[in-house]
């Protein structure tokens, strides 16, 4: 069972860590079901990760039956003394996201940076993943090849600190994904064998659902699965059909490994949030590659201060350059024209259908390339490429369909005309959720494929009744024409 206390209360219970055996009493409940469309289910996610529930309940009720091992709270006292160091260094506004980057813990995200980041589609820098693991990862084994020259001593090694980091992060799907494709292929360097990148990625996958088979459903594994089938399948091809006998040219490869992660995971995007971002190819190129010194220069001046204190400035300030350079990326593309795909989320049909045109025009491609002609088959496959997108906007029906919100204690009213003919709303406020618009009303409207509202009508002046209206129009969010009574 896991046990989830706020920073606050941590504090107060230095024995309350991963690994404790505990008695406590408190009520249980099932976890929250989504209740509009669109919006987010923490009870299906939860499934996802194996919690069935949660319970509340006073800290002072907690008792604890038997310790922690040794080795977790050793790893606890270094978690604590790397966000220390990380707060003490940092700038204040890239505490939160450093911290996130180091051990995983995305509490002292403000709701800014996650905003930014998923604007921009590079929300996945943000979680430790394939991409830190390859930067410790091969670092290490580097490093301890140089220093030993022992093949299976590096390996052993490496491997063993990466599964201590694994534990210390507190081993998101993600990164188990990473650290078990790692561990395949430096056992196939001892061993010998060269390892598969599909083979191996697969099995990692495999493994995964054995544990949690509800995963296979969690939008983060799906956006995962995505882009892994665009560098593992994909891009083979793609490099042949772009580059065919060409000299290697790296500036390419980054572009095609950015623009498939993006489009091979677009499906499950759209599927769950209904919109994308239309520049996250770009996006993606200018940050990804300077992620991992981020990672480095982050962790060195950690390292260096418990020596010399004040050294550990430089590197952070390497590290502060960076986070800010990836901010006005973000803020550069999120006010071009149409920074937003908002296609609402396709149905099932239409996601299978366009998966399966994208994959048949990059065999079609593949082939021609292979075979080096440019007959008709060439060209079906650059037909079908774009096609397979045409099908992922929310198809809209020739009825009136009428959305009864739950917004808390309040009202929300949200009309979808037939044919496309536009978004009429009548109220919008709670006295209760004070995020309406967040976890609610942004997802309702991008379920629903609407980029603007074109009419909203408020019946009268009650706070609990447009809220959520005056939050989106601070947000900068549009909406044609607002009818309210004469009197207000």
């Amino acid at each position: 069972m896991q046990l989830r206390i706020d920073c606050e209360e941590e504090a107060l219970r230095s024995d309350l860590i991963p690994g404790a055996r505990i008695a406590f009493f408190g009520s249980f409940s099932h976890l929250m079901r989504a209740t509009n469309p669109g919006c987010f289910d923490y009870e299906h996610y939860g499934y996802s990760q194996g919690i069935l529930g949660q319970v509340k309940g006073k800290l002072s009720d907690i008792r604890l039956l038997k310790s922690a091992p040794f080795y977790r709270k050793w790893l606890s006292r270094i978690r604590f003394s790397l966000k220390d160091h990380i707060l003490s260094l940092a700038d204040e506004k890239d505490a939160g996201i450093l911290i996130c980057i180091l051990t995983g813990d995305k509490g002292g995200l403000t709701d800014y940076w996650k905003k930014l980041y998923q604007d921009g589609g590079i929300i996945h820098l943000l979680t430790l993943s394939g991409l830190h693991v390859s930067v410790l990862g091969m670092g290490l084994y580097s490093l301890l090849m140089k220093l030993t020259g022992h093949l299976s001593l590096s390996a052993f090694l490496s491997s063993f600190l990466l599964i201590t980091f694994l534990i210390l992060a507190g081993g998101g799907s993600s990164m188990v994904r990473a650290v078990l494709c790692y561990l395949i292929l430096v056992t196939g360097r001892v061993l010998g064998r060269q390892a598969d990148n599909l083979t191996g990625v697969c099995t990692a996958l495999l493994l995964l659902l054995m544990e949690h088979p509800l995963i296979l459903f969690e939008s983060g594994f799906l956006m995962m699965t995505g882009s892994l089938f665009g560098i593992t399948i994909l891009l083979p091809m793609a490099e042949v059909i772009f580059c065919g006998e060409k000299p290697y040219d790296h500036y390419l490869k980054s572009l095609l490994t950015a623009s498939l992660m993006q489009l091979s995971s677009l499906f499950a995007v759209l599927y769950f949030n209904g919109a994308a971002p239309l520049y996250g190819t770009f996006i993606n190129m200018l940050t990804v590659p300077f992620m991992g010194l981020v990672f480095i220069a982050a962790l060195l001046a950690v390292l260096v201060s418990y020596i010399l204190p004040f050294a550990g400035l430089f590197f952070m300030g390497t590290a502060h350059v960076i986070l800010a350079w990836y901010e006005r990326v973000c803020l550069f593309f999120d006010g071009m024209p149409h920074a937003r795909f908002v296609g609402g989320r396709p149905y099932l049909w239409q996601l299978l259908l366009g998966f399966f045109l994208l994959f048949t025009s990059f065999i079609y491609l593949y082939r021609e390339s292979i075979w080096k002609r440019k007959r008709l088959p060439f060209f079906t496959g650059l037909v079908l490429l774009p096609l397979g997108f045409l099908f992922l906007s929310r198809f809209q029906g020739t009825d009136l369909t009428v959305y009864f919100l739950d917004v808390g204690q309040g009202d929300g009213i949200v009309m979808d005309l037939p044919g496309r003919q536009g978004i009429l709303c009548v109220d919008g406020g709670s006295s209760s959720n004070k995020e309406l618009t967040s976890y609610v009303y942004k997802p309702f409207l991008n379920f629903l494929g609407a980029d603007h509202v074109d009419y909203w009508f408020i019946t009268h002046p009650d706070f609990d009744h447009y809220s959520a209206m005056a939050e989106l129009l601070s947000e900068g969010f549009v909406i044609d024409h607002i009818l309210i009574p004469e009197g207000f």
